[in-house]
């Protein structure tokens, strides 16, 4: 029996007897709670120092160690983004300025391009593209050198709806997916600037290219689909999906698998998940529910999937809200389950060892252990409000409410 009912049955106890000495019964077992509550969650929770600082708290045996790298400020972010080797990490302001930072927190650039609000960049920092997302009035995708100048401006047809990069020789190649069913290839360089474009299914929701870059796996909408084909457009495999979703394709850093998720246009619908290996083959399944607010987190290797999902508990005509998060491997077995009223979970992302770095509602970082057992880590001043997270989950960024920016390292 948990704290909570506990109390709720000495509670009724008391009122049933009207005894004194059950009164006085319920008064002591009830001070005895609070007293076990107060022992308890030290030992589960370790609270962030006096200062509320967000120095690193040293790793307990058996978790992943997770250290503050650097932090700086920005003004409110439209965009935050990894290059897809975890090098650089690119950021978009509510000025339309992008701004790249080397892992070691060094600013390479800052460059303002009126307008946009979206922005990728290839594995070695040496080209940018900058773009207004779903915007069918700003087409035009920019490309900045490593230096932050412009050298490119490329008008597409439609509005741009998904982008990435990889590193080729003697520049950079980008792909583009837009709301009129294209899939631009654009190679650039010192000395070249060339681009192709050919005809997906439906709008091009989501996309990845492949660090060679010569394959792309991309996931479209009106017709709904998930595809692999060559930067030429010919077809390596098909999957059809439910047409009333939008498949966002998510290539799993560290193992040949491909994570979608199917989301429905109607937000009040649920939607599903799934985990694909090589060749189109489906691994794992499972569902997002729309009620219950589901998010779905994997790990870079698509063996553990972590769900975060709102529950309404209601007792005596009031209700109260939970957040919680489950860890299940990819075969759907529950590893274990945290949150409640009291301890609301955000988790923020997961490790190849099936560890989940989460946050509470008082902006307390914690990272789990692989049976679930939780270490506080850090205490962020303010709410983070974007995250982004390098492919082989090493390296964690968060923008928060107050202007800061932090970059958080995993290790062992």
């Amino acid at each position: 029996m948990n704290v909570a009912n506990r109390l709720y049955f000495w509670e009724n106890n008391s009122r049933m007897t009207g005894g004194k000495a059950n009164k006085t019964y319920a008064a002591l077992m009830l001070m005895a709670a609070i007293l076990l509550v107060c022992c308890a969650v030290p030992g589960i929770i370790r609270t962030a120092d006096r200062h509320h600082s967000t120095a690193v708290v040293g790793a307990a045996a058996g978790h992943t160690r997770v250290n503050m790298a650097w932090q700086t400020s920005t003004n409110k972010l439209t965009d935050l983004t990894f290059s897809s080797n975890g090098q650089y990490l690119a950021a978009v302001d509510c000025k339309s300025a992008v701004c790249v930072y080397n892992i070691a927190g060094k600013k390479q650039y800052i460059s303002a391009v009126p307008g946009i609000d979206r922005v990728v960049i290839c594995p070695d920092g040496s080209y940018s593209m900058a773009f207004s997302h779903l915007d069918r009035d700003n087409t035009t995708c920019t490309f900045l050198d490593n230096k932050g100048k412009i050298c490119w401006d490329l008008r597409v047809n439609g509005a741009v709806w998904s982008a990435d990069s990889c590193s080729i020789d003697g520049g950079a190649r980008f792909v583009i997916g837009t709301g009129t069913k294209r899939v631009y290839v654009v190679d650039i360089g010192a000395h070249r600037k060339y681009y192709k474009w050919w005809t997906a299914p439906g709008a091009v929701v989501s996309l990845y290219v492949e660090p060679d870059g010569e394959d792309i796996i991309f996931g479209t909408w009106q017709d709904s689909s998930v595809e692999r084909r060559s930067v030429d457009g010919r077809r390596a495999w098909h999957q059809d999906a439910d047409l009333a979703t939008l498949p966002n394709v998510e290539k799993l850093g560290v193992s040949g698998r491909l994570a979608v998720r199917y989301l429905p246009n109607n937000r009040c619908a649920d939607g599903s998940y799934e985990i694909i290996g090589v060749g189109g083959r489906e691994i794992a399944r499972g569902s997002i529910d729309a009620s219950e607010k589901t998010r779905v987190l994997f790990d870079p290797t698509g063996k553990y999937v972590c769900i975060n999902y709102t529950e309404v508990i209601e007792h005596k005509g009031k209700s109260m809200i939970e957040k919680r998060t489950v860890l299940q491997d990819a075969s759907g077995t529950r590893l274990w389950e945290k949150g409640s009223a009291f301890f609301q979970t955000d988790p923020i992302l997961v490790t190849s060892k099936g560890e989940v770095l989460l946050r509470d509602a008082n902006n307390a970082v914690f990272i789990t252990g692989g049976s679930g057992t939780l270490k506080q880590v850090m205490k962020l001043q303010a709410k983070p409000l974007r995250c982004a997270y390098s492919k082989d989950g090493s390296l964690c960024a968060l923008s928060c409410s107050d202007g800061s920016l932090h970059l958080l390292k995993l290790s062992r």
